[in-house]
Order: structure tokens, then C-alpha cells, then sequence
């Protein structure tokens, strides 16, 4: 038997609420990939056919003060066990016993398809809450405490496929716990902006860098030699996510990101063996970055044999470019290319 007590009136149900941040989940939610995705969601899976009012009443109340916690961060959705999809989701989950909490893992963490795990603690928000904070991933915050640290944290992105965001430090006031806040936030921003954190205690040199007086304290660069911009501003979900949003890569400007990754992709599919004639190209493929396979031959040798190489070396290539190396092969005409040759001590 589910009690709440002080309860002071009866409250409306969220699928009756049009103001309320719980989302009603169905099919169509269900299919379009959203749980799962980018966000930590918990899902509350009810009867809504329960004929006890107060048990009624508590599941709606403890639910939407669990939505409005964590508000913005982690997604809280409902599904009445009674509806076509929540008939297809308990059997999914093999749940017999209601109202029962559970919680599907971001995809950015987690490639397996929708993996959850089951709250088992008190119906009551703060446990629920406290539990909910337990799953955010710590993945996408960078610990911060020395000055090589900080070089690396503001540096370009190691893999080329990458975009160089903005960076965020957060100089927190829990020496051992990083915010259950700013991991949502570390999920929100995920491919837009690089989010840090320095705990209380650590990184003295950092603090003074920046002149830190206050904690917590929060400030944007847009790279590492640009002046810090300071937050000045409540660390609450909406004017956090509004002055973050403000300093961080565009959603269209990943999204045409992503395009040219995926143009990249579907040409080297297409032909994975690319041809360097001239400096101007190596150049190119310097500029880039990242790994370069580089064969040097002489097509006019053998033609055959050449043809043979070629077909040779894409095998590993594929192999390693399927098992998610971000790498790309090149082959140049070292007969042609002589100086070029010359200089890698190909020739």
C-alpha cells in the first residue's frame, strides 16, 4: 500500500495535465528512438485502473514532484499498464506489480538496445530522485586539477571526426561528487560543448588563473586563448541551459557536421583507395588529420601487381575502418611523386 502524507489536495493526473512534464509514453515515442537516446530516462509504469483513490492520488503526486526535480536533465515519461503499449512494455519488462519505477540508459553510453535497470527503493521523490542521479553518466566531464589538465582539456579533440567546441569549467563546491546538474548538462550539450569540472580542494593553480572567489563558480571559453565569460546566474536548469546554449556549437552546425562525416564516409565506401598527384592534396590530407594509411608504388611497373596491392591493403583498411578506427588510405605514385618519395625515404 502506497501513503503520502500531507498531500494537500487531490492532484490532477498528468495524462489530464497539460501543464505537467511528464511525458505520456506510447508507441510512437516508444519507435521514434527518444527513449534511449540522449537522455536518462525514468518511466513510471501504473495502474490506472486502481480503484484505491489515495494509492491513486500518491502515484500521481510522487510522480510529478519527481518530474519537476529533475526538470530538463533526465526525462520522466508514465505508461498506464491498462493501454495497448503499457500491456506490451510489462511483458517487455515482466513486471507484475504496480506502480513500478524503471530507468532506460542513454544510447551515449550505452549501444545495446534500450538497457534498463529497475528502482527497487521507497515510492517517495527524494529516493526516487537520489536513485535517478545515481544512473547520469560521469563519462562526459572532464576532471580538471593541473595545468596539463587544463592544455589538454582545451585542446583540439584528439579524433579529427570531432568539432572543436567551446569548453566549460565548473569549479564545484563537493570535493568527490560531481553535480547531478551538470551531468545533465555534460548529456544536453554532448557533441556541442566540452563541459569540465575542478573539485573543491584541487587544481589551486586553476582557481587562482581564474580568479575564482566563490563557489560554485562557472566560465565559458570559446577556445584557449579567448577571456573567460563568468555565469552569474542561479544554477537552476533554465538560465543554465539558456547561457550555455548562447556559448555553444549550433544544433545546425552539428547537424551539417555530421552530414559531411557521413558524405566522407559513403565516398571512401565507395572507393577507399584515394589516389595523391599533387603536394596540394597531401597537404589536404595533413590538414585533416587524424591516422593515414600511405602506400607508395609504382604503377607502371607492373600493372597487375599493382592493382593486386591495392586490393591487398583495402582489406585491412575495411577491416579496421568497420571496428571504428578513424583512419584513411592513400597511395601515391612514387615514381611520380619522386621528391615526395624521397623526403618519407620511400624512394
Amino acid at each position: 500500500l502506497l501513503m503520502v502524507v500531507g498531500v494537500p489536495s487531490a492532484p490532477v493526473p498528468f495524462h489530464k495535465n497539460a501543464s505537467s512534464l511528464v511525458y505520456i509514453l506510447d508507441q510512437t515515442i516508444w519507435k521514434s528512438g527518444a527513449i534511449g537516446g540522449q537522455y536518462f530516462w525514468t518511466v513510471l509504469i501504473y495502474d490506472g485502473r486502481e480503484k484505491d483513490q489515495d494509492v491513486r492520488d500518491a502515484t500521481y503526486f510522487v510522480w510529478e514532484g519527481v518530474a519537476t526535480e529533475v526538470k530538463g536533465y533526465i526525462k520522466v515519461g508514465a505508461v498506464d499498464k491498462n493501454t495497448p503499449f503499457g500491456n506490451k512494455l510489462t511483458q517487455y519488462l515482466g513486471m507484475y506489480k504496480f506502480p513500478q519505477v524503471f530507468g532506460f540508459l542513454a544510447h551515449a553510453t550505452n549501444k545495446k538496445k534500450l538497457p534498463s535497470v529497475g528502482y527497487e527503493g521507497k515510492f517517495a521523490v527524494d529516493h526516487i530522485v537520489s536513485w535517478a542521479h545515481g544512473q547520469l553518466p560521469e563519462d562526459f566531464v572532464h576532471g580538471i586539477s593541473t595545468e596539463s589538465n587544463l592544455t589538454a582539456f582545451l585542446g583540439a579533440p584528439s579524433n579529427a571526426s570531432k568539432l572543436d567546441t567551446p569548453k566549460a569549467i565548473l569549479f564545484t563546491t563537493n570535493p568527490k561528487k560531481t553535480p547531478p546538474l551538470y551531468l545533465g548538462l555534460s548529456m544536453h550539450f554532448l557533441g556541442r560543448l566540452r563541459l569540465g569540472e575542478v573539485r573543491r580542494g584541487k587544481g589551486a593553480a586553476l582557481v587562482e588563473r581564474y580568479s575564482i572567489k566563490t563557489l560554485p563558480t562557472l566560465l565559458v571559453l570559446a577556445d584557449s586563448e579567448a577571456q573567460p565569460v563568468l555565469y552569474k546566474g542561479p544554477m537552476k536548469w533554465d538560465p543554465l541551459e539558456e547561457f550555455l546554449d548562447a556559448h555553444a556549437v549550433s544544433l545546425q552546425e552539428v547537424a551539417e557536421h555530421k552530414q559531411r562525416l557521413d558524405a566522407e564516409q559513403e565516398r571512401r565506401r565507395l572507393n577507399p583507395t584515394e589516389r595523391i598527384h599533387t603536394a596540394e592534396a597531401w597537404g589536404e590530407v595533413l590538414a585533416q588529420g587524424g591516422i593515414t594509411l600511405v602506400a607508395w608504388l609504382d604503377p607502371q611497373a607492373d600493372l597487375v601487381q599493382h592493382k593486386e596491392y591495392l586490393r591487398v591493403l583495402q582489406k585491412p583498411y575495411r577491416r579496421l575502418h568497420e571496428d571504428g578506427a578513424e583512419m584513411r588510405f592513400v597511395w601515391v605514385d612514387g615514381a611520380q611523386q619522386a621528391a615526395l618519395a624521397q623526403h618519407f625515404g620511400a624512394a
